[in-house]
């Protein structure tokens, strides 16, 4: 099975795909912008391809990033669903 990203990585991935800049993403997570750029680059090293891609002074998802973050949206939805059905059941 291969190894789960941090939360934390696959959330600073989540919030800089919806916002596009890192600096949005970093004032949602309440994080500096260098560490929301260290979790994505963590993140491109612990899956093993390209997320971002630099265009001058500018950061954006690849393709590839993309659709990742797409699926990985998903996932933290569903757990945020679970979290909120059980925390209802008591």
């Amino acid at each position: 099975m291969a190894r789960i990203p941090s939360t934390q990585a696959l959330r600073a991935l989540e919030s800089f795909a919806r916002h596009g800049t890192v600096w949005q993403a970093a004032d949602e997570l309440n994080l500096t912008r260098s560490a929301v750029s260290h979790q994505l680059r963590l993140l491109e090293r612990d899956l093993g391809f390209r997320l971002t891609s630099r265009i001058g002074t500018r950061v954006e998802l690849t393709p590839q990033g993309q659709a990742y973050a797409t699926d990985i949206r998903r996932a933290l939805s569903m757990i945020a669903g679970s979290a909120t059905r059980n925390a209802a059941r008591g």
